[in-house]
């Protein structure tokens, strides 16, 4: 009878333990992206005219992208902003090319910060024009 409760004992240890390792290897191995990003653009990512064009590494290819307008210099009735998923041939990585258009001249000085979630983004760099990331613009 002490055998069998010996036995039984060291079962049910050795079930717990080894039910217990893969729920801590999965924990130790988890890995987090970022969600969401604030991104600062300034005069230098003004095109001819009207437009402001950023794009933003990201590591995704993922179509689903959002972006919001928050703190800027330059406010304009009918701005709009939207944001597409781009390959940068130059960098040959994934990313999103955030577009912002007035409608008017953009006057020098010009900063804007702006909101940007892409799907499945495993970072978010530092903005970069056009023409450094190889787009047409």
């Amino acid at each position: 009878m002490k055998a069998l409760a010996v036995v039984v004992i060291v079962m049910l240890f050795a079930c717990l333990f080894s039910v217990g390792l893969p729920l801590q290897s999965a924990a130790a191995q988890t890995t987090v992206f970022p969600f969401v990003a604030n991104i600062s653009v300034d005069d230098s990512f003004v095109l001819p005219c009207c437009l402001v064009r950023a794009f933003v590494p990201t590591g995704s290819s993922s179509p689903n992208c959002l972006v919001t307008l928050n703190d800027t210099t330059f406010v304009v009735l009918g701005t709009q902003v939207f944001c597409a998923k781009r390959t940068s041939p130059t960098l040959g990585i994934s990313g999103v090319l955030v577009t912002i258009d007035y409608f008017q001249t953009v006057p020098s000085g010009y900063f804007t910060n702006f909101t940007l979630w892409q799907q499945r983004a495993i970072h978010y760099g530092q903005p970069i024009t056009c023409a450094d990331a190889g787009l047409s613009c």
